[in-house]
């Protein structure tokens, strides 16, 4: 497959990684490679960032800049 980040041919995902139309366009444009790449920096963000995913969140209401509440 054609991968959109790597801009090379390379091996494709096994399997769409998310459900819905997103993990069919990533499954369809992105390499093997680059989905690690991806991993790993996600998991940077998430550290650099203390960031805590088990948090749930939601939209404020009538915030026009998509501001949300952490619960």
């Amino acid at each position: 497959m054609q991968c959109v980040h790597l801009k090379k041919q390379a091996e494709g995902l096994s399997y769409p990684p998310y459900p819905g139309e997103l993990g069919k366009r990533i499954y369809d444009n992105v390499s093997k490679e680059a989905f690690e790449l991806w991993k790993k920096h996600q998991t940077m963000l998430v550290n650099e960032n203390r960031l805590n995913l088990a948090m749930r969140v939601r939209a404020v209401p009538g915030a026009a800049d998509g501001a949300v509440l952490l619960r």
